[in-house]
């Protein structure tokens, strides 16, 4: 294979020790693009390290993490960076929009049927520029949350009315979220996501059966225990109790001195009701990550549901369009698209967010 210009050399998979220097290096990079973070999703079998670092003549180290299916021949495997949270490159100095298209013209030549590049949101439109014409681009929305600031703003200035009402609400009531490093508490968010499925499932018009179906599937890897494991020092969960019994949880991911992102949340509508709980634990989310010195706090995919853009930005979300980018040499993403809306409408599936809207 011919080395793309402006990279002189590509490894792969990613020296470990190169990846952890150009991750500490990059100001832009989240939890989920560390060593780490593909340590835990590789952790169950399903995927497996294709991780690549180029080396530019320069002599910068870019590197991009990227995992691929098990148990196919390349031609028929998919790869991604990554598969259901943000990826791109992290780079021990500036990355330019030449680098990224060296990056693309290195990857065209992997014989995958199938890659996908859904990039850090703050530095997407770099690979939207660089991105041939030809590619599949799937449009993307996240929010972000500037946390560098006193940690006391993070309350006084960043939400909004109701939510800062809630809060106080909470703290009134005497509710308190308690933090768990290590993993041991694990059992406490699974027993508040099935609880979570269950409502999901109502609000969507959707068989109960499908529902754990489909979020055992989008949540099976990386599994919680995992992440609590492979990213120690850097994975935490929030819970909040009432009446002694769980009623709100986040896993948040933050690196000191870097910067955070929400992993998963759950909680038990019912119990949590008017109690401001639910809002609580988002808040001291991004307060904990506010004490550590982190940038920004990534809340993660939005989509195009106003529901949840409205919710985010109320606590201080901005909103980036960006764009994923699919490079295809057999039409997957394509097939599992239209699959997806013909089961949707077959069941009269409903957007949790548009429900939740309607009622």
């Amino acid at each position: 294979m011919e080395t793309p210009a402006s990279v002189k050399r590509v490894t792969s998979p990613a020296p470990p020790e190169r990846w952890q220097a150009a991750y500490a290096a990059d100001r832009e990079a989240i939890p989920y693009q560390s060593p780490k973070w593909t340590q835990a999703l590789c952790a169950d079998g399903l995927y497996t390290d294709a991780s690549r670092c180029y080396e530019t003549d320069d002599g910068r180290v870019l590197v991009l993490p990227l995992v691929r299916r098990r148990g196919l021949p390349d031609r028929l495997a998919t790869a991604g960076s990554l598969p259901v949270v943000m990826g791109g490159l992290v780079a021990d100095g500036p990355v330019s929009v030449d680098d990224i298209r060296a990056v693309i013209g290195d990857l065209a030549a992997l014989p995958f049927a199938a890659l996908r590049i859904r990039p850090n949101p703050r530095v997407g439109a770099l690979w939207s520029e660089a991105a041939p014409s030809a590619t599949l681009r799937i449009p993307r929305r996240a929010h972000v949350v500037p946390v560098s600031r006193p940690v006391e703003e993070i309350r006084s200035q960043l939400l909004s009315n109701s939510i800062r009402k809630a809060v106080d609400r909470a703290v009134r009531n005497g509710l308190e979220v308690v933090w768990d490093t290590t993993g041991s508490r694990l059992g406490v968010f699974e027993e508040l996501h099935d609880r979570s499925v269950e409502r999901w499932a109502r609000r969507q018009h959707e068989p109960l059966s499908l529902s754990r179906w489909r979020m055992e599937r989008a949540t099976r890897v990386p599994t919680l225990a995992a992440t609590a494991r492979c990213m120690a020092g850097v994975w935490r969960m929030g819970v909040v109790e009432i009446g002694g019994r769980p009623a709100a949880a986040a896993v948040i991911l933050i690196e000191p001195g870097g910067n955070a992102n929400g992993f998963r949340m759950a909680m038990d509508a019912d119990l949590v009701g008017r109690s401001g709980a639910g809002y609580l634990v988002q808040v001291a989310a991004l307060e904990e990550a506010s004490r550590a010195g982190c940038r920004f706090f990534h809340l993660g995919e939005s989509g195009q549901a106003e529901g949840l853009s409205d919710h985010k930005e109320r606590m201080g979300g901005i909103p980036i369009a960006y764009e994923e980018l699919v490079f295809e040499r057999l039409p997957v993403a394509r097939a599992d698209r239209l699959l997806r809306s013909v089961v949707k409408r077959a069941i009269g599936f409903r957007d949790a967010n548009e429900a939740a809207m309607a009622r």
